[in-house]
């Protein structure tokens, strides 16, 4: 069973959401696979350290139920990408959240090399590295309980563009769609997890001028959204929104999304080291 009962996973899903479960038909790419594995216009840097707070709403109270933060640093190999997720100590009672994602991502293709999760949720936990091959397209995955158990391991096959759940985010802010501002438009990318991979889809629906965002003022924003699956956090026809900075950071400064039960915002609460200016804010 997935660990999504966790609403700080939201934050990871900054530029993308399952959108089923089928693999990628290999027919839509194959021709221009390693120029969607290369294409690009980086907008971040080493340094770089977002900080977000999640909400949570149960009927008419909205709740500060913890923060996530995403911060870049760079190595020898390329970008070494984490996002630690916790709950606040006054939200524990409910559910005690403690959880860290590492990506491990060459620097020219973004593409992961090795993915690290490390979850804590309530009295769940997991352990979990996968390793990826790319000259034979296959990702090897070694899980167990706590770091320190034994590991099993899997072999999956993947495609050669796929990434992961921290990658994807940096890869999608950095993809040369901004120049299209057609409502419709779709940025597809592919994502590996839980020994599975999905084909995803992130729409374009909207520029917003003049978008006010909770404690940081006034922003100019384009707003996307992803196709979500019908599950253990979403109900059929449900909508994820995201807001992102009409810049050249392309930052995520807001998420809105429905949840089974309740609701859930994610806000921009704080950044540091971004690789351009942040032009976006209005006021």
């Amino acid at each position: 069973m997935y660990r999504y009962s966790s609403i700080l996973i939201l934050a990871l899903l900054v530029c993308s959401c399952l959108r089923g479960q089928d693999t990628l038909d290999p027919v839509a790419y194959d021709s221009d696979e390693n120029l969607e594995c290369s294409e690009k216009e980086q907008c971040f840097q080493s340094g770089e350290k977002v900080t977000y707070v999640v909400y949570y709403n149960w009927g008419f109270l909205w709740v500060s139920a913890g923060e996530v933060t995403f911060s870049v640093e760079e190595n020898h190999k390329g970008y070494h990408l984490v996002c630690d997720g916790s709950s606040y100590s006054s939200y524990d009672w409910f559910f005690n959240v403690d959880n860290r994602y590492e990506s491990f991502i060459d620097k020219e293709t973004f593409l992961p090399f090795l993915s690290i999760r490390d979850v804590h949720e309530g009295n769940y936990q997991k352990y979990e590295e996968v390793e990826y091959d790319r000259s034979n397209n296959i990702a090897w995955t070694r899980r167990a309980k706590k770091r320190e158990d034994p590991l099993n391991t899997t072999k999956s096959e993947i495609d050669r563009c796929v990434h992961d759940l921290v990658s994807i985010i940096y890869y999608a802010r950095s993809s040369p769609w901004r120049g299209n501002t057609q409502v419709g438009y779709e940025i597809p990318v592919d994502l590996f997890f839980g020994k599975e991979q999905y084909d995803l889809a992130l729409t374009y629906r909207s520029h917003d001028p003049e978008k006010k965002i909770k404690k940081l003022g006034v922003y100019d924003v384009l707003q996307f959204s992803p196709e979500l699956i019908e599950g253990e956090l979403f109900s059929e026809g449900d909508e994820m929104n995201i807001w992102v900075t009409n810049d050249a950071n392309k930052l995520p400064v807001l998420i809105e999304s429905p949840l089974s039960v309740g609701k859930v915002k994610v806000v921009l609460k704080e950044y540091e080291g971004l690789k351009y200016e942040l032009k976006a804010k209005v006021k």
